[in-house]
């Protein structure tokens, strides 16, 4: 298909809709009803995005109220990866495809938080190298303007040396079926939002931590890290974060430099149809910088295409992937031993 175009396959995803019963979304957020939430059910909301007045649960009404909007995306992102009768992502559960499962069918890949460790991660990307098959991490919140801007005002050095950045991302689930509370499918705060704690500091200082230390608490049932906390040393600067799956939603950056402060209000979650903001303070007050609203995974999904068609680089390379899993191996071990560990 021509990336996310809407052209040809995607219009009969609309055609598909319109003749299956209105009330069947099984799991909630297959949009295309094919029986898997993935992202071509995406494309399915992207493109009836606004529409109102329709039978519930039709088109991309995740949640039946007769409209298609951000709500409806959120029905999406949390059902992602999710079957028929289940929950399955890719490289999630006995019986379901891995990463390398996916490669070997020749599919150019988007992934996002699945691999369970560095040397997996390295495998995976190697032997998708091998076979000549474009693979990239799917951190899409790396492609919304406000992460851009929020890159350029650091980089440019306008809040001075970034001295300390914290980070606070969590939400509230305690489901024993969800793959975020199974340890055999990878589940955890370390590898569901962890990952974009540690990405992000790393994509905002353009550099690799050190060293980490990390205090972990688990889940006595289900095996799982439900609050975790770190501190990433890139030599100078550090990050301080916390994770959770038993906490109230909640998500926040602030970086803390030699000559002011930036934050960025909502990081990774994104709504695709509601303007952002940065906010930036330098000493004489806040500035608030509007951006969007944009569609991150759109984008994403835009310079995958692009660089698939032109034959370019990925946008974000294996190595960025492999390092970010490098970090959350540390986190773990130090959660360990009590240790400061070395990344």
């Amino acid at each position: 298909y021509d990336n996310v175009s809407g052209s040809g396959r995607f219009d009969a995803f609309a055609a598909v809709n319109a003749v299956l019963p209105p009330d069947y979304v099984d799991p909630p957020g297959d949009y295309n009803r094919d029986g898997i939430v993935d992202l071509a059910d995406y494309t399915v909301w992207h493109n009836n995005l606004g529409a109102s007045g329709i039978p519930l649960y039709s088109l991309a009404d995740g949640n039946g109220d007769g409209v298609v909007d951000s709500v409806d995306y959120q029905v999406w992102r949390d059902n992602f990866g999710a079957t028929a009768g289940g929950i399955a992502g890719i490289g999630l559960g006995a019986g379901t495809p891995t990463v390398i499962d996916v490669i070997i069918s020749g599919s150019a890949s988007l992934h996002d938080e699945y691999s369970y460790a560095a040397a997996e991660a390295a495998d995976a990307f190697g032997y998708a190298e091998s076979k000549g098959v474009p693979a990239m991490e799917a951190f899409m919140y790396r492609f919304h303007p406000q992460w851009i801007t929020a890159r350029d005002i650091a980089a440019r050095g306008e809040i001075g040396d970034i001295r300390s950045i914290h980070t606070m991302f969590s939400y509230f689930n305690d489901d024993p079926e969800n793959t975020r509370n199974r340890r055999e499918t990878g589940g955890g705060a370390l590898y569901d939002i962890g990952c974009y704690a540690v990405s992000s500091a790393r994509f905002l200082l353009g550099r690799e931590p050190e060293r980490v230390v990390a205090h972990i608490e688990y889940d006595p049932a289900f095996g799982v890290d439900t609050l975790s906390s770190g501190i990433l040393d890139f030599g100078g600067p550090r990050c301080v974060f916390t994770v959770s799956m038993r906490t109230a939603p909640r998500q926040c950056v602030t970086a803390y430099g030699s000559g002011g402060s930036l934050t960025v209000h909502r990081p990774f979650n994104a709504y695709p149809d509601i303007p952002l903001k940065l906010e930036t303070d330098d000493g004489d007050g806040p500035r608030t910088i509007p951006c969007g609203p944009a569609d991150q995974y759109g984008l994403m999904l835009d310079a995958f295409a692009a660089a698939l068609r032109e034959g370019r680089p990925m946008p974000i390379p294996a190595s960025d992937a492999v390092n970010n899993m490098k970090v959350i191996d540390a986190l773990y071990r130090s959660g360990g031993s009590g240790n400061w560990e070395p990344v």
